[in-house]
């Protein structure tokens, strides 16, 4: 009878060995996003964001002196006038499951910023959510910024979005790479907001370290590349200046023949040893798969993350994650254009963070 129970003591064993291993194997990747953990806990330094709009399957509407919203669908459209009078809009195009609208003075100019909260419908908007910004600066201009990744609702406005003695920081986390590639890694990066303007900063904010990256492979080089790389910050514009397309003379970061990958990233680094004159839109602007902007100079850019238009009336229509209708429209006009920081949250795909074109 002892070696029964001898046997049946060890199979018990055995199986809460085993369970635990498939219960560790289980863990959710997230469970090491270590900075989404240290942000949920409490805490007086999250800004305080006033909601004045939402969309959903009824739309959106929102109109006030400065600005009006309104949302059919998937399309979400802004539109204001600046101080001096001159027209303004930004479209995007947001999930099934809708989006929150709020404003709040975020880079302490005096003027009320927009932030357009908006989950990713894969994943209920987890890592996917897409946090897009409208910064307006003394004249009354917006200044687009986005970024894709966690970021939380919480009852005074975004978990992401805090405040310290220098000011308003935005916190970013995004995933890279997908389990099958060898596991899931987390970079988080720290924004600063002043005057209109987005700045990575490497600082320790909360008692956390920024950039802040959990490699799923310590010994995978892909991953620090994709982190050094990446670049969301919109202080390349001169603060004197609403555009860093200029009239004549202008310096271009140029890209290669082909932006995707590495590549992009290190013909970004050293474009400042060969600067030329600011291309134009080709006549054809777009390659024939319609994957590539073709500019005059012969270079090809990938379509970015958000474009900013500026027409010969001074009129700026920004538009986020531009599809090729919209590249379309500048074929054949003139626009000189600039692109501007470098998003490779996709190891495999980088490409411009901001096209400008003017």
């Amino acid at each position: 009878m002892s070696h029964f129970k001898s046997l049946s003591l060890l199979a018990v064993a055995i199986s809460f060995t085993s369970l635990s291993t498939v219960a560790n194997a289980q863990a959710l990747p997230q469970d090491r996003d270590i900075v989404s953990t240290r942000l949920r806990q409490p805490s007086e330094n999250v800004v305080h964001l006033s909601q004045i709009a939402s969309c959903d399957e009824g739309g959106a509407s929102y109109h006030d002196t400065s600005v009006t919203i309104t949302a059919q669908g998937p399309n979400l459209l802004i539109q204001g006038t600046s101080l001096a009078g001159t027209a303004w809009k930004a479209s995007l195009r947001i999930s099934g499951l809708g989006c929150t609208i709020f404003h709040a003075n975020l880079d302490n100019n005096g003027q009320q910023d927009l932030v357009i909260y908006s989950p990713g419908i894969t994943d209920q908007g987890a890592y996917g959510t897409s946090l897009s910004i409208l910064l307006f600066d003394k004249s009354g201009d917006p200044f687009p910024w986005q970024a894709t990744g966690r970021f939380t609702l919480v009852k005074e406005g975004i978990q992401e979005i805090r405040r310290d003695a220098k000011g308003v920081v935005i916190m970013q986390t995004s995933e890279l790479g997908l389990p099958a590639w060898g596991g899931i890694s987390f970079v988080s990066y720290l924004y600063r907001l002043a005057d209109t303007r987005v700045i990575a900063s490497q600082e320790s904010f909360e008692g956390i370290d920024f950039p802040h990256v959990v490699a799923a492979s310590q010994g995978d080089p892909k991953i620090t590349r994709s982190a050094n790389a990446i670049n969301l910050s919109t202080n390349m514009v001169a603060l004197d200046s609403n555009s860093p397309v200029q009239n004549a003379d202008a310096m271009f970061m140029r890209y290669g023949a082909e932006s995707s990958s590495a590549v992009a990233a290190s013909t970004m680094s050293s474009a400042k040893s060969n600067p030329i004159t600011n291309p134009t839109i080709d006549a054809n602007a777009l390659s024939n798969a319609g994957e590539h902007m073709i500019v005059s100079d012969g270079s090809k850019l990938d379509l970015p993350d958000i474009l900013v238009v500026d027409n010969a009336r001074g009129a700026r229509h920004i538009v986020f994650h531009p599809e090729d209708t919209d590249v379309k429209q500048l074929a054949g006009k003139k626009y000189r254009i600039h692109p501007t920081g470098l998003n490779c949250s996709d190891p495999d795909d980088c490409h411009p963070f901001i096209v400008w074109a003017k």
